[in-house]
């Protein structure tokens, strides 16, 4: 592992002398190497760090952008739990009407003698009309 970092450090020791070196002879005969190469790697250049200015705006508002994320997916996952309880208080509702009797009721005589006295009584009672408030019956 340490031998890896050596070799690492040795071979750019060298790569940058030799581009000080490059860049010395350059200046002093006045003269430039490899100049089309030069203007081609120097497009690359400027596009890669283009691309490095765009990864490091991403990185940085990753947090941002998890959130939101986060927000949204719960936000979903609200919404089908409504949607789902929704649909099972329907269920619910068209299963209690099926296995109720009331959807079938017709109301019948009372077998019992007091309650019909009951209902006769109430049928027959006058009530005065001062008791009573406007458009209301007894």
């Amino acid at each position: 592992m340490v031998t890896t970092y050596v070799i690492g450090f040795v071979l750019s020791l060298f790569a940058i002398i030799a581009l000080f070196s490059v860049r010395y002879i350059e200046t002093t005969t006045g003269r430039v190497f490899f100049s089309p190469v030069r203007r081609t790697l120097d497009v690359y250049a400027r596009v890669l760090e283009q691309f490095g200015k765009r990864i490091v705006y991403a990185i940085e508002h990753i947090p941002a952008l998890l959130l939101a994320a986060m927000y949204w997916l719960l936000h979903m996952f609200a919404v089908l739990v409504a949607l789902s309880a929704r649909s099972a208080e329907k269920w619910a509702h068209q299963l209690a009407d099926s296995v109720s009797h009331k959807r079938n009721f017709e109301p019948r005589q009372t077998r019992s003698s007091f309650l019909r006295q009951v209902r006769h009584h109430k049928e027959t009672l006058v009530v005065p009309k001062e008791i009573l408030k406007d458009g209301q019956e007894f």
